[in-house]
């Protein structure tokens, strides 16, 4: 393909050169008769051989246009997900605007300074209870039932400034993602340092710990 694209190049150069040497002529520069051609013909002539170079500089476009979209490709790397993220936690679904406002601020506000691992586990157990059979099909009523996650209760969820993984966590949460430790039927967390209440930790069954919250499931039957 390069030594027909010089050849192609050479063609290109005698043609100018040409094209000049006729011009030349026609305006009473001496030349050889062989360059006196009607100017015309001699630009019919040099149409004539660009049009044939054309489909040769197009093919060679293409050529590198598809050669960079190959090393694009083969390049692009894979982004690895940490060790406790679990892409098919549940099923996943799909929110409204505010639902997912909701949500964001329901994980912002109860892992608030803590990691991305942390807010995903809190929105997990959201989504527990949105896909699982006990809590009914209605996020929007799930998060903002009376005594289940008090921030968005009292509205001091609002008062707090968004983390931008809070963001990420809802966005992952929503797609079915997860963390390892917890389970399908982890529905609850509490923080023992802020809450007094001590009914989920006696009557519910510990599945684990991440930053100082404590999530748990319905005891075994």
């Amino acid at each position: 393909m390069t030594k027909e694209k010089k050849k192609a190049d050479y063609a290109m150069s005698a043609i100018c050169i040409l094209a000049a040497l006729a011009f030349g002529s026609y305006l009473g520069s001496p030349g050889p008769k062989v360059w006196t051609y009607p100017v015309s013909e001699v630009m019919s002539v040099v149409s004539e051989q660009i049009t044939k170079t054309e489909p040769l500089h197009n093919e060679i476009t293409e050529e590198k246009k598809d050669e960079a979209v190959e090393t694009i490709v083969s390049e692009a790397p894979e982004v690895a997900q940490p060790d406790y993220i679990c892409l098919n936690a549940n099923r996943g679904g799909i929110a409204d605007r505010k639902e997912k406002d909701v949500l964001i601020h329901l994980i912002n506000a109860e892992a608030y300074g803590l990691s991305y691992k942390a807010k995903v586990a809190v929105g997990q157990v959201v989504m527990n209870r949105w896909t699982g059979p006990h809590y009914g099909d209605d996020l929007l009523a799930i998060m903002t039932a009376p005594h289940q996650f008090t921030p968005i209760h009292n509205g001091s969820a609002y008062e707090k400034e968004i983390e931008p993984d809070s963001i990420e966590a809802a966005n992952a949460v929503l797609s079915g993602v997860g963390v390892t430790e917890l389970t399908n039927d982890t529905y609850y967390f509490v923080n023992p340092d802020f809450t007094e209440d001590k009914t989920i930790e006696t009557k519910m069954k510990f599945v684990c710990e991440i930053e100082g919250l404590h999530f748990f499931e319905p005891p075994t039957k």
